[in-house]
């Protein structure tokens, strides 16, 4: 059973403040919502699981590739590094692979 919300109003300052806040015991109604639409968004939900099961990329592993890095983060932390400095470091490593840095 639900109770619709009461306003109470008194006389004064407070006038806004007790219409405004129920009191203890009051059930505020917001209305109920359509089978219809309950039913659509559970539709699009499953909708959005099975898409989503769908989708998987395999990440390309290089086997010739350089190995610096001691583990997965630090792995990460290199190519980030190389991403943004690397035109700017290549000159300094191709130096150093010859050994002719100073």
């Amino acid at each position: 059973v639900r109770e619709a919300v009461v306003s109470t109003q008194s006389t004064g300052e407070g006038q806004g403040q007790d219409s405004f806040y129920p009191q203890a015991g009051q059930i505020i109604e917001t209305g109920r919502d359509e089978l219809s639409a309950i039913d659509k968004m559970a539709a699009d939900v499953e909708r959005q699981i099975t898409k989503r099961s769908k989708f998987s990329r395999r990440r390309t592993y290089v086997d010739d590739a350089d190995i610096s890095y001691i583990n997965e983060r630090n792995k990460k932390f290199n190519e980030k590094c190389e991403r943004f400095y690397g035109s700017y470091t290549e000159e300094i490593r191709q130096n150093l692979e010859r050994g002719t840095a100073l």
